[in-house]
C-alpha cells in the first residue's frame, strides 16, 4: 500500500488534463510509525545555490582586493624604485658637476699659476737683458772716461781747465764729453743695482760698494784735473785697478745669470 501511495504522489499529471503546475521535487521519507516526511528539493537547491554564489561573490571580492592590493603595492614599489632611480641619477648629475667644477677650479688655478710663471720669467728675463745691458755700458763707459781724461790730461799738462777754458773750444768740448761719461756712470750704476735687487738680493752690498768705488774713483780723477794734478796719476791707477775688480766681479754677475 506504501509503494501505491507512493507512486500516486509521484504521478506526472499531462497538461491537458490537469492544470501545470510548478514543477516541484521531494523526496518521501516514511517513518516507522507510518508518518511520512517531505523534504523539498527545489528549497534546498536554492539555498545551495545562493550560497554557492554568495561564496564566489566573497572569494571574488577577496582576490579583486588582494590584486588590487597588490597592484596598488607594485605600483608603490615602482614609484619608489623609480624616485631612487631618479634620485641617483640627481645625485650622479649633482656629483658629475661638482666634480666639473672643481676639476675646472683646478684648471684655471693651474693655468693662472703657469701664466703667472710665464710672466715671472718673462719680466725676469726683461730684467736679466736690462742689467747686462746696464752692466756692459758701466764698465765700458768707466774705461772710455779714463782713457778721455787721460789723453786730455797729458795733452794739456800745465793747462788751468778750471780758469783758461773757452765756452766751444777744442778743450771744452773734450771736456764736456768727459762730463757725459762721467753722468752715463751714475745713470748706470743705480740701474745696475735696480735691475739686480730685482732678480737677486744675494750679494748686493758687495756689488753696490764696488759700483760706488769706481764712481767715486773717477769723480777724484776728474777732480784732480781741475783742481790740481799732484795726484793725478794715481788716482788714474787707483781708478783703473777698481774698473778691473767691477769688471771681474760684474762678469760673474753675467755667468749666473
Amino acid at each position: 500500500m506504501a509503494e501505491q501511495e507512493g507512486k500516486q504522489a509521484l504521478m506526472i499529471q499531462l497538461p491537458w488534463t490537469v492544470p501545470q503546475q510548478e514543477n516541484t521535487q521531494a523526496i518521501i521519507l516514511q517513518q516507522p510509525n507510518g508518518q511520512k516526511v517531505y523534504l523539498d528539493l527545489n528549497h534546498s537547491t536554492d539555498t545551495t545555490a545562493i550560497s554557492s554564489f554568495a561564496l564566489s561573490v566573497i572569494i571574488a571580492l577577496i582576490l579583486g582586493g588582494f590584486a588590487t592590493w597588490l597592484a596598488y603595492w607594485y605600483g608603490r614599489r615602482s614609484f619608489d624604485l623609480t624616485r631612487q632611480s631618479f634620485d641617483t641619477v640627481i645625485a650622479q648629475i649633482k656629483s658629475s658637476e661638482q666634480v666639473a667644477l672643481d676639476l675646472n677650479q683646478r684648471l684655471f688655478e693651474q693655468q693662472q699659476k703657469l701664466q703667472n710663471d710665464q710672466n715671472k720669467n718673462a719680466q725676469n728675463t726683461e730684467n736679466l737683458n736690462l742689467l747686462h745691458s746696464s752692466i756692459v755700458r758701466f764698465i765700458v763707459e768707466a774705461e772710455n772716461f779714463l782713457l778721455k781724461i787721460t789723453l786730455l790730461e797729458q795733452k794739456h799738462k800745465g793747462y788751468d781747465f778750471l780758469e783758461k777754458i773757452e765756452p766751444n773750444s777744442y778743450q771744452d768740448l773734450f771736456f764736456n764729453e768727459i762730463g757725459k761719461s762721467f753722468e752715463v756712470l751714475g745713470i748706470e750704476r743705480s740701474k745696475i743695482i735696480l735691475y739686480y735687487l730685482r732678480i737677486s738680493k744675494k750679494d748686493y752690498e758687495e756689488i753696490a760698494n764696488t759700483l760706488k768705488d769706481v764712481y767715486m774713483s773717477a769723480l777724484d780723477v776728474r777732480n784732480s784735473l781741475i783742481r790740481g794734478r799732484d795726484n793725478f796719476g794715481n788716482y788714474s791707477i787707483d781708478c783703473m785697478k777698481k774698473i778691473e775688480k767691477a769688471k771681474f766681479i760684474l762678469n760673474e754677475i753675467l755667468e749666473i745669470y
